[in-house]
């Protein structure tokens, strides 16, 4: 049974969790391994790193299978240093494999969990040995939850120091950005449907220019309190599901998706199984209290 105490996990929902980010990440890695062939914009550790075997067959093959192994005993929950620094280095070259394309897709924040995960279990082990499996777990999910919410506010920062409030009042110039995103992904892709989805969210955001400031606004506050995430499970559990509808929110007007969040806000702050379990016992109490009366 699942025991949804204000700062504890129990192992049942640690294992919820590495089964669904098990499941999310090797999924991402295959997706993107068998969808792509080359490298046509080398960015990030591809400038430094070749990846180019990334694009033959062999190469491909052993990427996929050992990323399959990877995620077994990641889901086992065995040899976690090895195993997590495996898919961090795996992640590495995969996703910096995908940031090489033609298109603009932003997935460090996967690599950031692992990262986290890495070294939480890496302390555990070299510097509280004493640690019992329960302080393990509650530190693995912390660091997981703090990477997470980092991204946040570290954008949340960006967009203060760059251009201050005036990223809200200057929200409705996204029009353009929105235009010319799409017409970069066009020209990687050539897909014809890209042009006329261009042409509908940017006009659409040019019509509403103080739905995109509030919307805008919104965003801005949510991202920098987005921290208090860390104090306690319930608090995670409500930025978690605020962040989710925004991006929901973000995606319906201006066709900008950030579907990895949406995922790992799912498995890490809303945490189903807690989620689960409060309702199947809330449940329980309301079917106990009918049969009393």
């Amino acid at each position: 049974m699942f025991k949804p105490d204000i700062q504890k996990f129990s192992e049942k929902e640690w294992k919820t969790m590495r089964i669904l980010f098990g499941i999310f990440w090797v999924h991402g890695i295959v997706n993107i391994i068998t969808n792509f062939s080359s490298i046509p914009v080398p960015r990030g550790w591809a400038l430094i790193i070749d990846l180019s075997f990334l694009d033959t067959i062999p190469g491909k093959s052993i990427f996929i299978l050992v990323a399959l192994l990877s995620v077994i005993f990641y889901v086992k929950n065995a040899k976690m240093i090895y195993v997590t620094g495996l898919m961090f280095l795996i992640g590495i070259c995969v996703h910096t494999y995908q940031d090489s394309q033609a298109t603009d897709i932003y997935n460090e924040i996967i690599n950031l969990v692992v990262l986290g995960q890495f070294l939480a279990f890496s302390y555990c082990r070299y510097f509280k040995r004493s640690a019992g499996e329960d302080v393990v777990i509650n530190l693995v999910i912390h660091n997981s939850k703090q990477a997470i919410i980092a991204c946040y506010l570290i954008a949340a920062i960006s967009k203060l120091s760059d251009a201050g409030l005036s990223w809200i009042i200057d929200a409705p110039n996204l029009s353009v950005a929105i235009y010319k995103m799409y017409m970069h992904n066009y020209v990687g892709l050539l897909s014809p449907e890209l042009l006329s989805t261009a042409l509908a969210y940017s006009t659409f955001i040019a019509s509403h220019p103080l739905l995109i400031q509030v919307l805008f606004a919104i965003v801005l506050l949510a991202e920098l309190l987005g921290i208090v995430a860390l104090v306690n499970r319930q608090l995670s559990v409500v930025v978690g599901i605020v962040l989710i509808a925004l991006h929901f929110g973000i995606a319906y007007f201006t066709g900008i998706h950030f579907d990895h969040f949406v995922v790992l806000l799912l498995i890490f702050l809303v945490n189903i199984g807690y989620v689960v379990n409060l309702v199947l016992i809330f449940s329980k109490k309301v079917l106990s209290s009918d049969k009393s009366s």
